[in-house]
């Protein structure tokens, strides 16, 4: 699973703002069947091309952060139950795509050529490690207290603590990755000889 990454006061001037951008180097069929008929379906191509990367808050629980964009594509099948399907052929569309941010910043500086190339800038990092440890520190003071509960009441109704105590454990592990992971990549950048600063700033030219 994913990290929870939380707005913090360091990140709350960023969210709807682009944060860094993705490259398509490979073009890809996004396959659409969220029609209010279960059998109709829309196939786009995906364009190639660099994608800005804005910074976007969830707006369902747990409300985490991610990286959004809006990539170019155009029709190229369908079906919806009528002669007219083929009409839609070529059409343009613009695809809503999430994307990972510790993944992302993971990625950062990596050679490119890729079906993808991510870069997030690098100067937010440390914002984004804050916030990873800002939400693992709750997430330990909420599985000790739910292990309180676990403890003196057992596994509680229809096993709600038992429930709490994996939700937490989950978190606890993909937090305590994530800040590992953003943290290496940050100290690569940080403390990169000239030589591999010369790289990192060669494999991440095509989004100056």
């Amino acid at each position: 699973m994913n990290a929870i990454l939380r707005v913090t006061d360091n990140l709350k001037c960023f969210v709807g703002q682009a944060v860094g951008y993705v490259r398509v180097n490979k073009s890809y069929i996004h396959h659409n069947n969220s029609f209010e008929t279960a059998a109709w379906w829309e196939d786009s191509e995906i364009e190639t091309g660099i994608y800005p990367l804005t910074l976007n808050q969830s707006y369902l629980s747990p409300y985490s952060l991610n990286l959004a964009t809006v990539f170019s594509g155009k029709v190229v099948d369908c079906y919806f139950g009528s002669r007219y399907d083929k009409d839609r052929i070529g059409g343009a569309r613009n695809i809503h795509a999430k994307f990972d941010v510790v993944d992302c910043i993971v990625k950062t500086g990596n050679s490119p050529g890729e079906d993808k190339d991510f870069v997030v800038n690098p100067f937010l990092w440390e914002g984004f490690i804050e916030s990873a440890r800002i939400e693992l520190e709750e997430c330990v003071n909420g599985m000790n207290q739910t292990y309180q509960d676990y403890h003196f009441k057992g596994d509680g109704n229809y096993n709600s603590n038992l429930s709490m105590l994996g939700y937490f454990a989950r978190n606890i592990e993909a937090l305590t990755k994530a800040i590992e992971d953003m943290k290496r990549a940050k100290d690569k950048f940080d403390n990169a000889s000239e030589y591999m600063a010369k790289i990192y700033s060669d494999n991440i030219a095509w989004a100056a």
